[in-house]
């Protein structure tokens, strides 16, 4: 058992053995990162913070590090998708399985501040991650039109609020692939953590926001089509 240290936050691991590590190179670094040039070097630029995020997982899981074809028997990766964080206005703790905001909430980002992670009426009720899973926040990117609404982004995780996450920057669309994406420092949320976040916008509009990141759990559960409920203890 090993701690880790993400942002100030002390998590116990399991690191990954030398076979688990070969594995997590050949699956994230070779298969994963293929996407697009901006999420291969987020995932480069993170690569021992990936490392210590697996180890997390193998810990709160209590199971081998197996890669994107992992059994329910091994810890598995995937990209993040909606439906890991996201949730929709009830008070069920229901996910969404798309990115686009016209599903919560209003349907549009408000001007100024307003909720995007969370849930009940108005998303204004920290999230809780499913027990089988492990996720790691490294990036947002925005897949609609050139002219990004949302400016700031605000996040916490358990009793931990993180420094804001200015997105201006966005807007410059400043790597190869002209897509409009901004890397963060890595955010890691264990199994049964609580998570919320809310945007500035500069003004009313719908706003597809993909968050970049990377989701440790049990193999099976990672590759579902779609996820109905959170699955919490």
């Amino acid at each position: 058992m090993a701690i880790v240290n993400f942002l100030g936050r002390q998590l116990e691991a399991d690191p990954l053995n030398a076979g688990e590590k070969a594995i997590l190179d050949r699956d994230i670094f070779e298969i994963l990162a293929t996407g697009s040039s901006f999420l291969k070097e987020t995932l480069e630029v993170n690569r021992n913070n990936i490392y210590a995020a697996a180890g997390v997982a193998k810990r709160s899981q209590q199971k081998a590090f197996g890669g994107i074809l992992a059994p329910d028997s091994e810890v598995g990766v995937s990209l993040l998708r909606p439906g890991h964080i996201l949730r929709d206005t009830t008070t069920a703790e229901t996910p969404i399985n798309t990115w686009d905001s016209n599903s919560i909430e209003s349907g549009a980002f408000v001007a100024g501040n307003d909720y995007y992670i969370g849930s009940g009426s108005t998303n204004s009720t920290a999230a809780i991650i499913s027990q089988y899973l492990t996720l790691m926040l490294m990036g947002v990117v925005f897949t609609q039109g050139n002219a990004p609404i949302v400016q700031e982004l605000y996040i916490s995780v358990g009793e931990t609020t993180y420094p804001v996450i200015v997105l201006r920057q966005s807007w410059m669309a400043d790597n190869p692939n002209r897509i409009r994406a901004t890397r963060f420092p890595p955010i890691l949320i264990e199994p049964r953590q609580t998570i919320s976040a809310q945007v500035r916008a500069e003004y009313t509009g719908r706003q597809e926001l993909v968050l970049l990141g990377l989701a440790f759990g049990t193999g099976r559960y990672l590759r579902k089509q779609s996820y109905a409920a959170a699955d919490l203890p």
